[in-house]
């Protein structure tokens, strides 16, 4: 009996993780499609009936974005969507992103024939990708184009994560994943179009050539050029960078 009852007490939290992890999803989707702007509000019990879902696992879920700092919380007001980050956060978010992803790929040298393989294995649906924005016309809807943004930046990401994967240290491969919810707030305010794309493309080209064929300067070389040049794109096509007051 209590073996049946312990099997049947895991079986609830599996259902309410998956119906938590959708409702996140939701509500993410929301914030980076634009479908609620900066400064909006996010009431808990509009956005469970707007999803069709309790309170709760909304309330979840505004509890996480707070951590990745796409919703704020006050006592008064409760949760708002937050304000765009401004260029000067633009600049030092990929100054940290240069320091560790030079060191995570430093440390994943040593396992550079598989790394290559593995961001290779990346390559095809990044090409996808960039075919389906060059594909994107004036009639699709802005949550269609969202939709196909939201997919490139995971691929590109995935890129990235298949480096850090193998830096064979487990507090660089922490701090990375931090990293990334951090960058989730740039989809708030920038476009790709599909001529930078493509350029980042073949700048994860050369990395991934560089991992086959070069040696670690080269690594280190082509990896410090695809970030820098990554932030000056985010800062050209930005939709809006406000002042720093």
């Amino acid at each position: 009996m209590q073996q049946a009852s312990t099997h049947a007490g895991n079986r609830t939290p599996v259902v309410r993780r998956a119906l938590q992890d959708e409702v996140y999803d939701a509500v993410l989707h929301m914030l980076l499609s634009g479908e609620v702007t900066p400064g909006s509000p996010l009431g808990i019990d509009a956005l469970a009936t707007r999803l069709g879902v309790s309170p709760t696992p909304v309330r979840e879920a505004l509890v996480r974005l707070e951590a990745t700092s796409l919703v704020e919380r006050s006592a008064m007001r409760g949760y708002r969507v937050a304000p765009p980050v401004d260029a000067t956060q633009v600049k030092e978010l990929f100054d940290v992103r240069l320091v560790i992803e030079l060191a995570a790929a430093t440390r994943a040298y040593d396992k550079r024939e598989i790394v290559a393989c593995a961001l290779a294995e990346n390559r095809p649906e990044h090409v996808r990708l960039v075919d389906e924005l060059e594909g994107t016309s004036d009639e699709q809807s802005a949550s269609a184009y969202a939709a196909s943004l939201h997919r490139f930046y995971e691929s590109d990401w995935s890129f990235h994560h298949s480096i850090a994967n193998h830096c064979e240290n487990r507090y660089l491969k922490e701090i990375f994943a931090r990293l990334r919810t951090s960058f989730l707030r740039l989809q708030q305010i920038i476009t790709v179009d599909a001529v930078s794309a493509a350029a980042a493309l073949e700048e994860h080209d050369a990395i991934q050539k560089a991992f086959l064929e070069g040696t670690l300067a080269d690594v280190e070389r082509t990896v410090g050029d695809h970030v820098t040049q990554s932030r000056d794109r985010v800062l050209t096509f930005a939709c809006k960078l406000p002042n720093p007051q």
